[in-house]
């Protein structure tokens, strides 16, 4: 693999600081030597004494460069990812947005959750925290996928536990179409995808152990060990949490444990073997949102934190198990094999109560309809990639190829039975029901299967150094089977992606991509076999580098469309229609400024124009539900590294959004908000202490809630406080 660019600045950065000590030394030696002569002078004759100027050493400062063992990281700044390529690339050489939240940011912000990691990038929109089995994350105003190290994790929400930070080494944001490399489950990702690279273990002993607590009465304690087992050859790891809360929603709380073992074995220098394992429960009861009408419209007063159905409702449980193998052997210098494989196994029972329809009596508008529903579903799922990646040199072309093949098996049996449980008062604080099971008023059953296999071929070219081209196909059979609804079919396509990446100077970077999607449609509740859904994007964009001042970034912009989607059909509640076209239009600016060595910046901003471009039964020209047309990002956060504040650290950061659309077609519009947070943390010795606030000026602000395609929204997080103790060995 060709050395990364920047290996070589640090690398010289290194040499220029060692050579000027060394040239401090010479100088002081030389400054001796000038003193000795001038007084040995003074003493032959009574000449006065001249001064030889003595030039101040060069001083060179290398950055704070750290390897680890998902790739090199400055500070916060990741230098190559694998998510765009599927191989490890330096970012300027990748012509397509992507980024990457390391491990540094991840505990300087004091991070609990992937949805917090990803405030740092702009474009992203996270689901809330109740909102675990209802909606997914959305890049560039579209569902994206959730990856674990590159594997693909089944689900049309965000099913996987991401509660938990304590076993990450970064996340991976890759945004817009990816379908040369990526698929399994239903098919490639449409708008973006987010890979969360766990940690590996390493060949040095360690363990990181501590406690989190705070508002909602939180209990949270963690750990992290690693355990070399073998000098160099076999080490564990071995990494877990458990939380116990509450919330700030009447009569919500909440239990969950995440427990991720490892094992890295180096079974000869040329061959690696990596076993994973994650095990994740979440038990809680599920909220359903408060009707917008009140809410946002204000048809009658509301208070934002009540429960939303009958309080006894049986909690929500969630039990996720994974295990991942990959297999890496380096034939020579040049040529590099690697199998990885996945087994996926994921059930939940969703218990819920909710709001269903408008109010029934004009005279009483805030009395809805609530109904009571069960979700139970299983997946299986086992996926395997093998590819095979090939470094050469032609005259002046450095070149890397990548060839590889995937196939994923998928099983997805479920049940839902909902039926009427009775009239709630949203404009009564007190009043409550009496949970009632499903009658089977509504009931269906899915048993679907899918199948996918895929070949993929991607080549990357160099030239003269300045001139990055990435070129791929990926052929993709997807086969599903709705044996229940008898809608199967076979699908068949070629996606292509192509792009180029040109060093305009050293420190900047013009890149410009094409690219296409395309995935079956997964748990469709409409009439007849759906279509597969299809997207493409093109963008362009900058991404710069100037070292000197330590300021990095990228910007660009892009459109993004996307055919055939699912959406909620408005006159039939709970039910699908695939619409004509959805269209996203922007515009992206990714920025970290390391000012100083204790001072760094971060910022983003992004304007995404999302919304209906072709539809029978949607307004041409609705806003897409959910994404801001404006929302961004700043931070700032300072390190005393010396002193008598030394291992001192204070953050604080600003978020912001414009106003979302709640549903499709529009109706309501939830407000703008600015919302504060604030972190403090202090470390002696291998003790860690920290404070992080969220919603420091408490705003009140409301968020659209993904409920069965309803116009309901939740309250925000109010101001909260958490302390953390850790200590490292």
């Amino acid at each position: 693999m060709p050395f990364p660019r920047h290996a070589w600045r640090y690398a010289s950065a290194v040499v220029l600081s060692a050579c000027s000590v060394q040239l401090a030394a010479l100088d002081a030696a030389r400054a001796q030597e000038v003193d000795r002569s001038n007084a040995q002078n003074n003493e032959r004759n009574a000449a006065p004494q001249v001064d030889v100027p003595v030039l101040p050493p060069i001083e060179v400062t290398a950055p704070a460069f750290t390897q680890t063992p998902a790739g090199p990281v400055d500070g916060y700044r990741a230098l190559t990812a694998v998510t765009g390529t599927r191989t490890e690339t330096p970012l300027e050489q990748i012509p397509q947005s992507i980024q990457v939240i390391p491990r540094s940011l991840i505990e300087d912000q004091q991070d609990q959750t992937v949805q917090d990691a990803l405030e740092n990038v702009s474009g992203v929109r996270t689901p809330g925290p109740q909102e675990t089995l209802l909606s997914s994350f959305f890049v560039r105003g579209f569902p994206a996928d959730q990856f674990i190290d590159g594997m693909p994790i089944f689900g049309a929400t965000n099913v996987f536990d991401t509660g938990s930070l304590v076993n990450v080494e970064r996340i991976e944001v890759l945004k817009g179409p990816s379908a040369t490399l990526y698929g399994g489950g239903t098919g490639a990702p449409l708008g973006g995808l987010i890979n969360v690279v766990p940690r590996a273990p390493e060949f040095d002993a360690a363990l990181t152990a501590g406690l989190r607590g705070g508002s909602f009465g939180t209990v949270n304690p963690f750990w992290d060990l690693n355990q070399p087992l073998v000098e160099d050859r076999l080490s564990l790891r071995f990494s877990g949490d458990f939380e116990q809360a509450e919330s700030f929603i009447d009569f919500e709380e909440s239990e969950r444990v995440l427990l991720s073992p490892s094992l890295r074995a180096m079974i000869t220098e040329d061959t690696e073997l990596l076993i994973r394992g994650i095990y994740a429960e979440n038990e809680y009861l599920e909220y359903s949102g408060l009707p917008a009408e009140a809410a946002v419209r204000g048809d009658f007063e509301i208070d934002r934190f009540r429960f939303s159905g009958a309080s006894d409702t049986p909690d929500t449980e969630v039990r996720n198990a994974l295990v991942q193998t990959r297999l890496t052997h380096d034939f020579n210098d040049a040529l590099t094999g690697m199998v990885q494989a996945s087994y996926y196994d994921s059930y939940f029972k969703e218990n819920s109560s909710f709001l269903f329809g408008g109010p029934l009596d004009p005279t009483a508008p805030s009395v809805y309809p609530v109904f009571s529903g069960i979700l139970e579903t299983d997946v299986e799922q086992f996926n395997t990639n093998a590819n095979l990646t090939y470094d050469f040199d032609l005259g002046s072309l450095s070149n890397t190829s990548l060839v590889g093949f995937e196939y994923d098996r998928t099983e997805n049996p479920a049940s839902l039975n909902f039926g009427p449980n009775g009239f709630l008062d949203f404009g009564d604080s007190t009043s409550d029901l009496t949970y009632l099971p499903p009658d089977g008023t509504f009931f269906s059953i899915q048993d679907n299967s899918y199948r996918t296999y895929a070949a993929y071929g991607q080549h990357q070219i160099t030239l003269f150094d300045r001139l990055h081209l990435l070129g791929g196909l990926r052929w993709t059979r997807l086969t599903v089977e709705e044996k229940e609804l008898g809608q199967d079919y076979t699908a068949t396509e070629v996606t292509p992606r192509f792009g180029a990446a040109l060093d305009v100077i050293e420190e900047v970077t013009a890149f410009a991509s094409y690219g296409r999607g395309f995935r079956g449609v997964q748990a469709f509740t409409g009439t007849g076999p759906p279509k597969p859904e299809e997207s493409e994007q093109i963008e362009v964009g900058l991404r710069f580098s100037f070292d000197r001042i330590g300021l990095s970034g990228s910007i660009a912009g892009y459109e993004l469309i996307r055919q055939n989607v699912p959406t909620f059909d408005p006159a039939n509640p709970g039910f699908q229609i695939q619409t004509g076209e959805q269209r996203a239009r922007g515009a992206e600016l990714d920025l970290i400024w390391q000012a100083t060595a204790e001072l760094t910046f971060l910022a983003n901003y992004a304007y995404t124009n999302a919304k209906v471009t072709e539809d029978t039964r949607i307004p041409e020209g609705d806003r897409l539900a959910r994404i801001p047309r404006h929302s961004g990002r700043v931070a700032a956060r300072y390190a005393f590294l010396d002193g008598p504040f030394e291992g001192l650290g204070l953050g604080i950061g600003v978020t912001a959004a414009s106003g979302r659309e709640i549903t499709l077609p529009n109706d309501l519009e939830t407000d703008a908000y600015v919302v504060a947070d604030a972190q403090l943390s202090y470390g002696a010795g291998p003790v860690t202490f920290g404070l992080s606030i969220e919603n420091l000026t408490d705003e009140d602000y409301f968020e659209p809630y993904q409920f069965l395609g309803q116009s309901v929204v939740r309250p925000a997080q109010p101001r909260s406080v958490f302390a953390t103790i850790r200590a490292s060995f």
